[in-house]
Protein backbone atom coordinates (compact mmCIF):
# COMPACT_ATOMS: atom_id res chain seq x y z
CA UNK A 1 0.00 0.00 0.00
CA UNK A 2 2.79 2.30 0.74
CA UNK A 3 4.37 1.53 -2.48
CA UNK A 4 0.89 2.85 -4.31
CA UNK A 5 0.66 5.98 -2.37
CA UNK A 6 3.84 7.03 -2.70
CA UNK A 7 3.29 6.85 -6.83
CA UNK A 8 0.47 9.53 -6.58
CA UNK A 9 0.75 13.29 -7.66
CA UNK A 10 2.30 15.49 -4.73
CA UNK A 11 -1.17 17.40 -4.34
CA UNK A 12 -2.95 13.86 -3.90
CA UNK A 13 -1.08 13.22 -1.00
CA UNK A 14 -1.32 16.24 0.36
CA UNK A 15 -5.33 16.16 -0.01
CA UNK A 16 -5.24 12.92 1.13
CA UNK A 17 -2.58 13.92 4.01
CA UNK A 18 -5.03 16.76 4.88
CA UNK A 19 -8.51 14.22 4.63
CA UNK A 20 -7.25 11.79 6.69
CA UNK A 21 -5.90 14.28 9.38
CA UNK A 22 -9.24 16.50 9.72
CA UNK A 23 -11.27 12.93 9.23
CA UNK A 24 -9.39 11.78 12.56
CA UNK A 25 -9.40 14.81 14.46
CA UNK A 26 -13.19 15.11 14.22
CA UNK A 27 -13.60 11.16 15.11
CA UNK A 28 -10.89 11.61 18.70
CA UNK A 29 -12.42 14.54 19.13
CA UNK A 30 -15.96 13.51 19.42
CA UNK A 31 -15.21 10.40 21.51
CA UNK A 32 -12.87 12.07 24.29
CA UNK A 33 -16.01 14.49 24.36
CA UNK A 34 -18.09 11.53 25.47
CA UNK A 35 -15.88 10.64 28.10
CA UNK A 36 -14.70 14.01 29.43
CA UNK A 37 -17.58 15.80 29.25
CA UNK A 38 -17.82 19.46 29.54
CA UNK A 39 -14.51 20.43 30.97
CA UNK A 40 -13.10 21.69 27.78
CA UNK A 41 -16.58 23.03 25.88
CA UNK A 42 -17.32 24.47 28.65
CA UNK A 43 -14.11 26.95 28.55
CA UNK A 44 -15.21 28.46 25.23
CA UNK A 45 -16.45 32.01 24.59
CA UNK A 46 -19.99 32.75 24.39
CA UNK A 47 -22.57 30.58 21.98
CA UNK A 48 -23.68 32.61 19.42
CA UNK A 49 -24.70 32.15 15.38
CA UNK A 50 -21.74 34.25 14.40
CA UNK A 51 -19.14 33.46 16.85
CA UNK A 52 -19.52 29.63 16.08
CA UNK A 53 -19.16 30.40 12.48
CA UNK A 54 -16.40 32.42 12.72
CA UNK A 55 -14.81 30.43 14.91
CA UNK A 56 -14.69 26.78 12.81
CA UNK A 57 -12.94 28.35 10.22
CA UNK A 58 -10.67 30.42 11.99
CA UNK A 59 -9.63 27.14 13.28
CA UNK A 60 -10.34 25.01 9.95
CA UNK A 61 -7.93 27.29 8.46
CA UNK A 62 -4.88 27.41 10.78
CA UNK A 63 -5.29 23.52 10.63
CA UNK A 64 -4.92 23.66 7.06
CA UNK A 65 -1.87 26.28 7.11
CA UNK A 66 -0.57 23.47 9.81
CA UNK A 67 -0.92 20.47 7.41
CA UNK A 68 0.49 22.83 4.72
CA UNK A 69 3.80 24.09 6.72
CA UNK A 70 4.08 20.67 7.80
CA UNK A 71 3.96 19.14 4.31
CA UNK A 72 5.71 21.00 1.98
CA UNK A 73 8.43 22.11 3.99
CA UNK A 74 9.43 18.17 4.20
CA UNK A 75 8.67 16.92 7.76
CA UNK A 76 8.13 13.87 8.55
CA UNK A 77 6.02 12.04 10.89
CA UNK A 78 8.84 12.58 14.03
CA UNK A 79 9.29 16.35 12.62
CA UNK A 80 5.22 16.83 13.03
CA UNK A 81 5.09 14.98 16.83
CA UNK A 82 7.58 16.82 18.19
CA UNK A 83 6.75 20.38 16.56
CA UNK A 84 2.71 19.55 17.45
CA UNK A 85 3.68 18.76 21.02
CA UNK A 86 6.40 22.68 21.13
CA UNK A 87 3.12 24.12 19.80
CA UNK A 88 0.67 22.66 22.16
CA UNK A 89 2.40 22.85 25.11
CA UNK A 90 1.13 26.11 25.84
CA UNK A 91 -2.16 26.17 25.59
CA UNK A 92 -2.78 23.13 27.81
CA UNK A 93 -0.43 24.80 30.29
CA UNK A 94 -2.83 27.52 30.70
CA UNK A 95 -5.63 25.46 30.57
CA UNK A 96 -4.08 22.89 33.45
CA UNK A 97 -2.73 25.65 35.46
CA UNK A 98 -5.41 28.63 35.49
CA UNK A 99 -8.27 26.97 34.08
CA UNK A 100 -7.60 23.49 36.45
CA UNK A 101 -8.96 21.52 33.42
CA UNK A 102 -7.53 17.86 34.86
CA UNK A 103 -4.22 17.05 33.76
CA UNK A 104 -5.89 13.45 32.37
CA UNK A 105 -8.00 15.77 30.11
CA UNK A 106 -5.59 17.64 28.69
CA UNK A 107 -2.91 15.03 27.92
CA UNK A 108 -5.99 13.04 25.36
CA UNK A 109 -6.48 16.02 24.07
CA UNK A 110 -3.38 16.96 23.35
CA UNK A 111 -2.49 12.66 22.23
CA UNK A 112 -5.61 13.54 19.89
CA UNK A 113 -3.58 16.37 18.02
CA UNK A 114 -0.65 14.63 17.75
CA UNK A 115 -2.13 11.37 16.62
CA UNK A 116 -4.09 13.17 13.94
CA UNK A 117 -1.59 15.43 12.81
CA UNK A 118 1.71 13.44 12.73
CA UNK A 119 -0.78 9.50 12.07
CA UNK A 120 -1.16 10.30 8.41
CA UNK A 121 2.24 11.51 7.83
CA UNK A 122 3.34 8.56 9.47
CA UNK A 123 1.12 6.54 6.40
CA UNK A 124 2.12 8.92 3.87
CA UNK A 125 5.84 10.24 4.69
CA UNK A 126 7.56 7.84 7.16
CA UNK A 127 10.65 8.98 9.03
CA UNK A 128 13.89 8.15 7.16
CA UNK A 129 15.25 4.76 9.11
CA UNK A 130 19.49 5.72 8.28
CA UNK A 131 20.47 9.11 8.51
CA UNK A 132 24.22 10.90 8.40
CA UNK A 133 25.55 11.03 11.95
CA UNK A 134 23.44 8.52 13.37
CA UNK A 135 25.66 7.66 16.53
CA UNK A 136 25.34 10.93 17.39
CA UNK A 137 21.19 11.60 17.00
CA UNK A 138 20.68 8.02 19.08
CA UNK A 139 23.53 8.47 21.39
CA UNK A 140 21.49 8.29 24.85
CA UNK A 141 23.45 10.37 26.98
CA UNK A 142 23.06 12.81 23.97
CA UNK A 143 19.33 12.72 23.89
CA UNK A 144 19.07 13.19 27.58
CA UNK A 145 21.32 16.34 27.99
CA UNK A 146 19.72 18.11 25.25
CA UNK A 147 16.61 17.04 26.29
CA UNK A 148 16.94 17.93 29.83
CA UNK A 149 18.65 21.57 28.71
CA UNK A 150 15.42 22.36 26.41
CA UNK A 151 13.61 21.56 29.51
CA UNK A 152 15.51 23.55 32.40
CA UNK A 153 15.53 26.61 29.63
CA UNK A 154 11.44 26.35 29.08
CA UNK A 155 11.26 25.88 33.02
CA UNK A 156 13.87 29.38 34.22
CA UNK A 157 11.77 31.24 31.30
CA UNK A 158 8.23 29.89 32.61
CA UNK A 159 9.60 30.90 35.90
CA UNK A 160 10.81 34.29 35.31
CA UNK A 161 7.90 35.19 33.81
CA UNK A 162 5.70 34.31 36.52
CA UNK A 163 7.70 35.52 39.15
CA UNK A 164 7.26 39.16 37.85
CA UNK A 165 3.97 41.23 38.67
CA UNK A 166 3.33 41.88 35.24
CA UNK A 167 3.00 38.18 33.78
CA UNK A 168 0.22 37.89 36.85
CA UNK A 169 -1.05 41.32 36.59
CA UNK A 170 -1.92 39.89 32.58
CA UNK A 171 -3.46 36.81 33.70
CA UNK A 172 -5.99 38.86 35.85
CA UNK A 173 -6.67 41.59 33.61
CA UNK A 174 -7.32 39.96 30.26
CA UNK A 175 -8.25 36.12 31.10
CA UNK A 176 -11.74 35.94 32.77
CA UNK A 177 -13.17 33.76 34.51
CA UNK A 178 -10.15 32.16 35.70
CA UNK A 179 -10.40 29.25 38.30
CA UNK A 180 -6.79 29.91 40.23
CA UNK A 181 -3.28 31.56 40.29
CA UNK A 182 -1.82 29.31 42.45
CA UNK A 183 0.66 28.37 39.96
CA UNK A 184 2.27 32.50 40.23
CA UNK A 185 3.37 31.87 43.76
CA UNK A 186 3.74 28.24 43.76
CA UNK A 187 5.67 27.52 40.71
CA UNK A 188 9.66 26.61 40.97
CA UNK A 189 12.23 24.74 39.13
CA UNK A 190 11.33 21.39 40.88
CA UNK A 191 7.75 21.35 39.86
CA UNK A 192 7.87 22.68 36.45
CA UNK A 193 10.71 20.49 35.28
CA UNK A 194 8.70 17.25 35.88
CA UNK A 195 5.88 19.25 33.50
CA UNK A 196 7.64 19.95 30.43
CA UNK A 197 10.25 17.39 30.38
CA UNK A 198 7.78 16.05 27.19
CA UNK A 199 8.51 19.70 25.93
CA UNK A 200 12.30 19.63 26.02
CA UNK A 201 12.30 15.65 24.66
CA UNK A 202 9.77 17.35 21.60
CA UNK A 203 12.47 20.52 20.95
CA UNK A 204 15.69 17.90 21.31
CA UNK A 205 13.59 15.62 18.03
CA UNK A 206 12.73 18.98 16.30
CA UNK A 207 15.76 21.33 16.60
CA UNK A 208 18.67 19.33 17.78
CA UNK A 209 18.40 16.04 16.40
CA UNK A 210 18.03 17.05 12.44
CA UNK A 211 20.28 19.85 13.22
CA UNK A 212 23.49 17.28 14.49
CA UNK A 213 22.16 14.95 11.75
CA UNK A 214 23.26 16.89 8.78
CA UNK A 215 26.89 16.69 7.60
CA UNK A 216 29.56 18.91 9.09
CA UNK A 217 31.63 20.71 6.41
CA UNK A 218 35.22 20.24 7.38
CA UNK A 219 37.67 23.28 9.04
CA UNK A 220 39.34 23.51 5.96
CA UNK A 221 35.83 24.11 4.02
CA UNK A 222 34.54 26.51 6.74
CA UNK A 223 37.59 28.57 6.81
CA UNK A 224 37.63 28.81 2.44
CA UNK A 225 33.50 30.00 3.15
CA UNK A 226 34.46 32.23 5.89
CA UNK A 227 38.09 33.58 6.05
CA UNK A 228 38.38 36.08 8.89
CA UNK A 229 41.80 38.12 9.33
CA UNK A 230 42.13 39.46 13.23
CA UNK A 231 44.25 41.98 12.10
CA UNK A 232 41.51 43.91 9.75
CA UNK A 233 38.18 42.78 11.43
CA UNK A 234 36.13 45.05 13.19
CA UNK A 235 35.27 44.73 16.44
CA UNK A 236 31.51 43.36 15.30
CA UNK A 237 33.02 40.97 12.55
CA UNK A 238 35.44 39.59 15.94
CA UNK A 239 32.49 39.06 17.89
CA UNK A 240 29.95 36.99 15.35
CA UNK A 241 33.19 35.18 14.87
CA UNK A 242 34.15 34.26 18.37
CA UNK A 243 30.76 33.85 18.65
CA UNK A 244 30.20 31.40 15.85
CA UNK A 245 27.41 33.68 14.25
CA UNK A 246 29.29 33.96 11.07
CA UNK A 247 28.57 30.38 10.63
CA UNK A 248 25.22 31.09 9.94
CA UNK A 249 25.32 31.54 6.15
CA UNK A 250 27.78 28.67 5.64
CA UNK A 251 26.92 25.81 7.73
CA UNK A 252 24.12 23.91 6.97
CA UNK A 253 23.65 22.44 10.43
CA UNK A 254 23.69 26.05 11.43
CA UNK A 255 21.08 27.00 8.64
CA UNK A 256 18.59 23.81 9.72
CA UNK A 257 18.44 24.54 13.25
CA UNK A 258 17.99 28.08 12.53
CA UNK A 259 15.13 27.89 10.37
CA UNK A 260 13.48 25.05 13.08
CA UNK A 261 13.71 27.59 15.37
CA UNK A 262 11.74 30.14 13.65
CA UNK A 263 9.14 27.86 12.66
CA UNK A 264 8.72 26.43 16.09
CA UNK A 265 8.47 30.08 17.29
CA UNK A 266 6.23 31.09 14.63
CA UNK A 267 3.77 27.74 14.97
CA UNK A 268 4.38 28.07 18.98
CA UNK A 269 3.26 31.89 18.83
CA UNK A 270 0.21 31.14 16.56
CA UNK A 271 -1.14 28.32 17.70
CA UNK A 272 -1.59 29.99 21.49
CA UNK A 273 -3.30 32.78 19.68
CA UNK A 274 -5.79 31.75 17.42
CA UNK A 275 -6.78 28.44 19.30
CA UNK A 276 -6.67 30.62 23.21
CA UNK A 277 -8.96 33.17 21.23
CA UNK A 278 -11.42 30.67 19.92
CA UNK A 279 -11.69 28.42 22.77
CA UNK A 280 -10.83 30.02 25.77
CA UNK A 281 -14.15 32.39 27.12
CA UNK A 282 -12.80 35.78 28.17
CA UNK A 283 -9.64 36.08 27.13
CA UNK A 284 -8.63 39.16 24.54
CA UNK A 285 -5.82 39.58 21.86
CA UNK A 286 -3.75 41.24 24.68
CA UNK A 287 -3.87 38.15 27.16
CA UNK A 288 -2.58 35.55 24.46
CA UNK A 289 -0.01 38.09 22.99
CA UNK A 290 1.14 38.38 26.95
CA UNK A 291 0.50 35.01 27.30
CA UNK A 292 2.79 33.56 24.00
CA UNK A 293 5.69 35.88 24.95
CA UNK A 294 7.40 32.87 27.75
CA UNK A 295 7.12 30.42 25.57
CA UNK A 296 8.41 32.52 22.46
CA UNK A 297 11.40 33.58 24.47
CA UNK A 298 12.29 30.12 25.85
CA UNK A 299 11.63 28.80 22.19
CA UNK A 300 14.26 31.15 21.00
CA UNK A 301 16.17 30.59 24.31
CA UNK A 302 16.55 26.69 23.46
CA UNK A 303 17.34 27.20 19.90
CA UNK A 304 20.43 29.43 21.00
CA UNK A 305 21.68 27.28 23.66
CA UNK A 306 21.60 24.55 21.06
CA UNK A 307 23.40 26.26 18.77
CA UNK A 308 25.81 27.29 21.52
CA UNK A 309 26.60 23.80 23.05
CA UNK A 310 26.75 22.35 19.34
CA UNK A 311 29.52 24.65 18.48
CA UNK A 312 28.47 24.40 15.02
Amino acid sequence: MASRISKLPAQARFLLFAVLSLASSTILSSILSVFTGPSLAALGPEPSAENDTSYVFLLLGWRLIELAVGWFLGFDDVDIFALTTISQTPLCFLLWSFYRVPLPTIGLKLLIDIASFSGPMALLRPAPTQTANAYIVRDRPIQIFSSLLATCVYSVSLLLFLRTSWLPYVIIEHFYPIASMEITWNASIANLVPLLIPLGAAAHMFMFAPSVAAQKKSAAETEKLRPFDPETASLLETVKYNLGFDRLATDDRAKILVGRTLVAVLFSSANVVIRALATVKGVDAGGVLGWMMPWVAATAATGFSYFWVGKF
